[in-house]
């Protein structure tokens, strides 16, 4: 996909890594199919209460926000 963004980068590693369809994801972490849908391919961004949902599902920091932000937010203890 051109332009894809880190977090859409990171959201298909991590499915991909954990076999998950975007029903299922959705399902995990309590929003439709379709939303997992539009942040795959860039059409909305998750709202922060999602992107906590990911992260307790086992989305890493780096597959969240991109290695060189991960990267600042470990640096400055966040």
């Amino acid at each position: 996909m051109a332009n894809e963004t880190s977090f859409q980068k990171g959201l298909n590693s991590f499915m991909e890594r954990k076999g998950l369809s975007n029903r299922r994801l959705g399902e995990l972490i309590g929003v439709s199919h379709m939303s997992i849908s539009f942040w795959r391919n860039g059409t909305h961004e998750p709202k922060m209460r999602d992107v906590d949902a990911l992260a307790r599902a086992g989305m890493s920091i780096v597959e969240l926000f991109g290695e060189d932000t991960a990267s600042k937010l470990m640096t400055n203890g966040i």
